[in-house]
């Protein structure tokens, strides 16, 4: 695996860890995370904890700042398309604080 050593590398994420990583960015929980992407909750887990890995970090605040850094990834983007529309919200219980 990869690991980020300095802050002038930038590794190698898969598109599953990029797409984790632009729900991290607008703060939604792992289960928000889950449901949005159709996996289950341990899988999400594990691709925290590979990001987590990568970058060189230790919480989600630091890799949403990296992600936006270093990878140039808006969670505001108009070109994030992660299928959520209006439509198609999460139930309550895992809706985003």
């Amino acid at each position: 695996m990869e690991v980020l050593r300095n802050k002038n590398q930038t590794p190698h994420l898969s598109y599953r860890q990029k797409q984790v990583l632009r729900y991290l960015i607008r703060g939604y929980n792992n289960k928000t995370i889950a449901y949005h992407l159709g996996i289950e909750l341990v899988t999400v887990k594990m691709h925290i904890g590979s990001l987590f890995k990568k970058l060189g970090v230790i919480n989600r605040t630091e890799a949403a700042v990296l992600g936006v850094t270093m990878f140039g990834i808006d969670s505001l983007s108009g070109g994030f398309d992660d299928g959520y529309s209006q439509s198609s919200d999460p139930p309550a219980e895992i809706r985003p604080g």
